[in-house]
């Protein structure tokens, strides 16, 4: 027989695990970070296990064989369809449950090298094998470090040798003019420059974006590019959020069919900070930027129409941006240019077909 003090606590449980979770920070406790030894150890690793630290999440360094971070939550619940809510588990132990997403981290040079493959092991397969370590039923992240840099200094080699051409050839035509020979000098140079380096054998910026895009369309690859190590940080923490509220997104999105029309914010300038949040990997720090630089939508349209038909400047209209960092205060960090050509891309576009990533 169920005495009161049972049934009491049964729905104490029920209640707590059925509870509107809106805040992404505060799901970070429930996440656990299995991380590649070689990475945990590095700065990037360090920097990292100290952050989520901070937001109480676990951070385990463990083989993780071919990935760089697996995800694991702590359940103490399971979601009931029929029902629509969460069910206690019976035993009231905590379950470690899984997360169908793995990250891949790469800088540019592991990039190149991914992208160019061996005789042997061409890029298919090599995600192939990734895909398969990882199980099928998981979706792998690709995390790209450096990119916008590499593009930048794959054009300054392609210019410094244009010109080191014009000068050898300059410099053949007066020894020829003048009737003598010398014999050419020929210099290398080694820069400690890793980014640099991997642009010197790289792939084409071209090249590079076809093998990229194959990656997302053909071995549905999610692609985030950062900056540097402190970005990269910031993002893998972003995405351990965006995964611990993935299991909540059902169980909110019925609490609030039952409350009426969902309100997109509570005001015009939260309702414009909202409507940016649902663009894949723009984060509320992101969002708040823009929201700070064009307060309404109707001022960003604004400032794309005074800059006429020049596409390239309304795609670029957002990049570099100031954007307070909101897991990491050690410095400030800007919008690249991806993301701002994707917000342009969003808010021109009268293609309903587009693929945007």
């Amino acid at each position: 027989m169920i005495t009161k003090k049972v049934e009491k606590e049964r729905k104490r449980l029920f209640d707590h695990v059925n509870r509107l979770r809106t805040n992404r920070q505060e799901l970070l406790v429930e996440m656990i970070l299995e991380v590649r030894p070689e990475f945990a150890c590095s700065p990037r690793g360090e920097l990292l296990k100290q952050v989520v630290k901070e937001k109480e999440a676990d951070f385990r360094a463990t083989d993780t064989g071919l990935h760089t971070i697996t995800w694991r939550r702590k359940c103490t619940a399971a979601w009931d369809d029929e029902q629509g809510s969460f069910i206690p588990y019976a035993d009231n132990q905590v379950r470690m449950i899984q997360e169908p997403y793995v990250l891949l981290f790469m800088d540019m040079q592991q990039l190149c090298k991914l992208l160019q493959g061996k005789e042997e092991e061409d890029m298919d397969t090599q995600i192939d094998r990734i895909q398969s370590r990882a199980g099928h039923d998981r979706k792998i992240i690709l995390m790209m470090e450096g990119l916008e840099s590499y593009y930048k200094k794959k054009t300054l080699l392609a210019q410094r040798d244009f010109n080191k051409a014009v000068l050898e050839n300059l410099s053949q035509q007066q020894e020829q003019g003048a009737g003598g020979s010398r014999r050419k000098a020929t210099t290398t140079s080694k820069s400690n420059d890793p980014i640099m380096e991997a642009a010197r054998t790289g792939p084409t910026k071209a090249d590079m974006e076809e093998k990229l895009t194959y990656l997302q369309m053909m071995k549905n690859v999610r692609l985030v590019p950062t900056t540097d190590q402190a970005d990269s940080v910031d993002w893998i923490v972003a995405l351990t959020a965006d995964i611990a509220n993935s299991i909540y997104k059902h169980r909110n999105t019925k609490f609030f069919r039952h409350q009426g029309p969902a309100k997109s914010g509570t005001n015009a300038a939260d309702a414009w900070s909202k409507m940016l949040q649902e663009i894949q990997l723009c984060t509320p720090a992101v969002a708040e930027a823009i929201t700070s630089e064009y307060p309404s939508l109707t001022s960003l349209h604004q400032a794309y129409e005074r800059l006429g038909s020049d596409v390239q400047k309304k795609e670029e209209l957002l990049a570099d941006i100031e954007v307070e960092r909101s897991v990491i205060s050690q410095r400030d960090r800007t919008i690249n240019k991806h993301m701002s050509k994707k917000i342009y891309t969003i808010f021109s576009s009268t293609d309903d077909e587009i693929h945007i990533a």
